[in-house]
């Protein structure tokens, strides 16, 4: 019997007269790595903040694990999050945002270490975070996020700034999280990246323009898939 995580039910988030999005409604079940795709401007991060409590939708409902965002910790389920970009102090060590991530969570000060060499960032651990690259950036704010194995992750793309190698660990590090049956909601633009991750994508152009598998289809079709969905016309080469 599957388990709904995540409800959105008739989310519409407005600022002034500006409408970010409007009557959006999907489910994510427990153990699935969902994608979330659409265009600059098409409501993702509106949609992410909603589902962390970080901003209050307009109209509508989120429920994440049967509780409001802004109750979970009191109701005692752990969801993390990473948006772009990266929220780390920049006076901070790489170490030291493990250390606070720890202590915020009550865990032992030992997964700090197993969790600097687990998501290869040992070797710049002592490096004040402004001083890191971009790629390493992200790779110690996912190590904060999962350091505590979180029942649901939300990433806002998390591709940014990781090469190819770090692409690849953190498809891995993904698809290990979905067959311990962790929940995963991921926004980014690599569509052909996202497809490797996912089997289920939601797309979104303020409103939902489509929730289902992602089309196994070549490259060029595939955009041409992506561009129908958000309500636009593939233009002739």
């Amino acid at each position: 019997m599957t388990t709904s995580v995540l409800e959105v039910s008739d989310l519409s988030k407005s600022y002034r007269r500006v409408s970010a999005l409007s009557d959006v409604s999907f489910t994510v079940q427990a153990g699935e790595c969902v994608g979330l795709l659409g265009p600059n401007g098409a409501g993702k991060t509106s949609l992410l903040s909603c589902l962390v409590g970080a901003r209050m939708p307009s109209r509508g409902r989120v429920r994440v694990m049967g509780a409001d965002p802004a109750e979970i910790g009191a109701a005692g389920h752990h969801v993390a999050y990473v948006f772009d970009p990266p929220g780390l102090s920049a006076d901070f060590t790489a170490v030291d945002c493990l250390r606070w991530e720890a202590k915020a969570q009550g865990l032992p000060p030992s997964v700090v270490d197993e969790a600097a060499e687990r998501f290869g960032i040992a070797a710049y651990a002592k490096r004040r975070v402004g001083r890191l690259s971009t790629g390493q950036r992200q790779r110690v704010a996912l190590a904060a996020a999962l350091i505590g194995d979180p029942e649901v992750l939300i990433l806002d793309e998390p591709h940014n700034g990781l090469d190819i190698e770090a692409g690849r660990w953190l498809r891995d590090l993904l698809d290990d999280r979905t067959a311990r049956g962790r929940t995963t909601i991921l926004s980014s633009h690599q569509l052909d990246e996202l497809r490797r991750i996912v089997e289920r994508v939601v797309v979104i152009n303020q409103t939902l323009r489509y929730d289902g598998p992602v089309p196994a289809r070549t490259e060029e079709s595939l955009e041409a898939w992506y561009l129908t969905a958000i309500g636009r016309e593939a233009q002739p080469r």
